[in-house]
């Protein structure tokens, strides 16, 4: 997200609440690794079932606002759904970031972390692919 993990790091220890969170559970504080666990158990907890999206999906059309349901149909139809599908809504696919716009070269400079599936694998055409579900951790 445009950002580092010394900065990360930095943003958080500055942070009024997250040092002492941290320390509460971690007797190291707030690492990289840390950050990422929680990162992980956080995304992981995220569980919707009977959302009103997932109503709408099996058949309770009445589940979404207008302006919600437009927002679905501009999914669609951009081509979105094409990628983000399925009862994970692409949670069982890797994909290229990029895709629709030229994303990493809107940016100062590519890190390492924006070669995606790449630093797994070492595989070149896999340069800038991501998994996308909440629980795909890079540790």
């Amino acid at each position: 997200m445009a950002s580092n993990w010394p900065q990360v790091l930095d943003k958080l220890r500055k942070d009024a609440d997250y040092p002492k969170a941290f320390s509460a559970v971690y007797p190291n504080g707030i690492t990289e690794i840390n950050v990422k666990e929680v990162i992980a158990a956080f995304e992981r907890s995220l569980y919707t079932p009977n959302s009103r999206f997932d109503r709408f999906l099996r058949g309770e059309k009445a589940a979404l606002t207008a302006d919600e349901l437009s927002g679905y149909r501009l999914f669609k139809e951009i081509g979105c759904v094409s990628c983000h599908q399925g009862v994970n809504i692409g949670g069982n696919l890797y994909e290229k970031m990029g895709l629709m716009e030229d994303y990493f070269g809107k940016r100062s400079g590519v890190t390492k972390a924006d070669l995606g599936r790449y630093n797994r694998t070492g595989i070149d055409e896999q340069i800038f692919e991501f998994k996308c579900r909440p629980c795909a951790t890079w540790r």
